[in-house]
């Protein structure tokens, strides 16, 4: 899971986190956020980042991640680049014509599965493209 994930508290239980991040709001305050997130842009350098020990250690069959905004979560590329390196490298998603990821090959391990939703609608087409990432279509039926 992510350093952002923190709810339900009980689905934290034994869960492995995998992401760093240089900012904590719980103990910056807003103009040291803005400071990092505006010194990160200026030197191209990302807020975020993998433990990679970790997410070799979990094994991960499946990651779920998003390329719309690199101050928000790692970022994409370093997402794959990680995977490939740690872990034996990402499955190949393919965008279908609408922008939305949505046909998956999995060939290597693990399948990176990247959603850009821009707005409600793209929102709720995240919850069927994670549910097929999963094998689970019918869920959201």
């Amino acid at each position: 899971i992510t350093h952002e994930c923190d709810y339900p508290p009980e689905a934290l239980s034994g869960a492995r986190i995998v992401t760093t991040s240089d900012i904590n709001p719980r103990t910056m305050t807003q103009e040291e956020i803005h400071e990092a997130v505006c010194g990160s842009l200026v030197n191209g350098m990302s807020l975020y980042g993998i433990d990679g020990e970790v997410l070799r250690a979990v094994k991960p069959d499946l990651v779920l991640t998003q390329s719309l905004c690199d101050v928000c979560a790692v970022s994409y590329p370093v997402v794959l680049d990680t995977c490939a390196k740690l872990v034996g490298g990402p499955a190949r998603v393919e965008e279908d014509g609408d922008g939305s990821s949505g046909s998956f090959e999995s060939k290597l391990c693990p399948q990176v599965v990247s959603m850009e939703p821009e707005n409600l609608k793209d929102v709720l087409k995240t919850f069927h493209i994670a549910a097929k990432a999963i094998g689970t279509p019918e869920v959201i039926e």
